[in-house]
């Protein structure tokens, strides 16, 4: 018996979409990366700077 498979043009577009990003993250990986590291060190150094303006420094 033959089975029909039916895909919709929404889960196409969404499975395009999904690949299309996956793709997008791969290239700019690196700047993720250190877009990360810039979140890190940006946490770390908050309390230390709001602790200097507080002294006004």
């Amino acid at each position: 018996m033959v089975q029909k498979i039916e895909i919709s043009t929404r889960t196409i577009l969404f499975t395009v979409a999904v690949i299309a990003g996956g793709w997008l993250v791969i290239q700019i990986r690196d700047i993720l990366f250190f877009l990360f590291i810039a979140f890190i060190i940006m946490s770390v150094l908050r309390p230390v700077v709001d602790r200097m303006e507080s002294w006004r420094l």
